[in-house]
C-alpha cells in the first residue's frame, strides 16, 4: 500500500512540474522590438526621426510585464521599438546623463527627435494605446 501511495504521490509531481514547465516555456513569446545601442537611439534623435524608444533589462520582471503590450502594438501598428538593454550597454553615461534613465522598464515617445511622453516602470495596455493613438495622431 505505501509503495502504491508513493507511486502516486510521485507521479503527481512529475506530472505538475512537466505542466508548469511546458505552460511556462508557451508563454514566453520571443520580443518582436529591435534590440539597438544607446548610440543608435541617440543618432536617431540627432537626425529629427520619430520613434518609440523602450530601455529594459532581461532580468526585470516589469519588463516581462510589459513586453505582450509592446508585442501588441508592433503587431497592430506595423511600427517598430527600439530597445536598449541597459545592462549590456557600452554607454552608462549617456543612458543616465542624456537619456535620463533611473529604472526599468523606461519607454520614450520622440517626435522629430524630441521627447513627447515617457513611461517609466509597468503600463496597462490601455494607457500605452491611448497615449500612442493621441501622439501619433497630433
Amino acid at each position: 500500500m505505501k509503495k502504491i501511495i508513493i507511486f502516486c504521490t510521485s507521479t503527481i509531481i512529475i506530472l505538475l512540474i512537466a505542466f508548469y514547465s511546458t505552460s511556462h516555456l508557451l508563454n514566453s513569446e520571443s520580443a518582436l522590438y529591435k534590440d539597438v545601442s544607446s548610440t543608435k537611439v541617440e543618432k536617431m534623435i540627432q537626425e529629427n526621426d520619430t520613434f518609440i524608444a523602450y530601455f529594459y533589462q532581461k532580468s526585470c520582471p516589469s519588463c516581462k510585464q510589459i513586453k505582450p503590450i509592446l508585442n501588441d502594438y508592433i503587431r497592430q501598428s506595423g511600427k517598430d521599438i527600439f530597445a536598449v538593454d541597459i545592462n549590456n550597454d557600452d554607454n552608462k553615461n549617456l543612458l543616465i546623463q542624456d537619456f535620463g534613465i533611473q529604472g526599468t522598464p523606461t519607454v520614450i515617445l520622440y517626435e522629430s527627435g524630441e521627447e513627447k511622453f515617457r513611461f517609466i516602470s509597468a503600463f496597462s495596455k490601455e494607457e500605452f494605446e491611448e497615449k500612442m493613438n493621441f501622439i501619433f495622431e497630433e
